[in-house]
């Protein structure tokens, strides 16, 4: 199957146009910032319908749905749980916690007029999991911590793997996976050096070194973990043609971008 290029950069901008009149509210724009879209989820579960030749409906509301559940779970997660904050702050907190709610609640209005049973599940499925995997910083067994730790680093990539699954797509699902960790790994870089660790930072940290974070040589571990992920996705990278084209290229420009190949010359000299 051949997608052009043009097509596709024109229903994505479609779809995300779609997604800012869905999610507009004059309150919620008064005080909180426009949420940011992850364009490389809306281009990989779009190369994925295309591939089984899903309707554009059906493409459509699919994403819309998936960026309605991925931004309420990222707006829920930038809730702080600081209790000293002055009363604007406090109402700006309280409106994040509403628009979470109202983007949740949006989703399924896209997903019933698909008439997908199926694909419902999936989503009800994959939320369900994604919130138990929320909890498990509370547990209070650490006799596992290293793992609770790498389940919810790929907590956000729960539903856009389901729905590859559901597409019978599970030879992409680890590229997919892993790219999708990479993009956590280099936006929690730009924390280090010199700047306080952020709690996902910590958590990257514990996963890779098996301990709490604290003691270690974080800038290493990051690039080690930067370089073991780019080895995996090279490995993983589907057979079809326009995704594995996609996948790769964005893989090599953010690392690019984020001068990775550079620092690690000047860390070897």
């Amino acid at each position: 199957m051949t997608i052009s290029l043009d097509q596709m950069k024109d229903d994505i901008q479609t779809i995300e146009r779609h997604f800012y009149e869905v999610i507009h509210h004059p309150y919620f724009s008064r005080y909180l910032s426009v949420p940011v879209i992850d364009h490389d989820l809306i281009s990989i579960l779009y190369y994925g319908m295309k591939k089984r030749g899903c309707s554009p409906l059906y493409i459509k509301n699919t994403i819309l749905a998936s960026l309605l559940v991925e931004t309420a779970l990222s707006v829920h997660d930038a809730v702080e749980s600081d209790e000293c904050m002055d009363e604007r702050t406090r109402k700006e907190r309280q409106l994040t916690v509403l628009s979470g709610d109202y983007y949740s609640s949006l989703y399924y209005y896209f997903l019933a007029k698909l008439g997908d049973v199926s694909l419902m599940q999936v989503f009800s499925r994959s939320i369900q999991a994604i919130n138990e995997i929320k909890m498990l910083p509370y547990e209070t067994d650490d006799s596992c911590s290293s793992s609770k730790n790498v389940r919810y680093l790929y907590k956000h990539t729960i539903l856009t793997v389901n729905i590859l699954k559901h597409l019978k797509l599970d030879s992409w699902i680890h590229a997919a996976e892993e790219f999708f960790y990479l993009k956590k790994l280099l936006k929690e870089r730009k924390h280090l050096p010199g700047k306080k660790e952020t709690e996902l930072m910590m958590d990257i940290l514990s996963a890779l070194d098996g301990q709490d974070g604290e003691g270690t040589d974080s800038v290493s571990l990051i690039m080690e973990a930067i370089e073991e992920s780019r080895r995996k996705i090279e490995a993983a990278l589907p057979d079809w043609l326009p995704v594995r084209q996609y996948i790769h290229s964005r893989m090599q420009q953010l690392l690019e971008d984020n001068r990775i190949y550079h620092d690690f010359v000047a860390e070897e000299g």
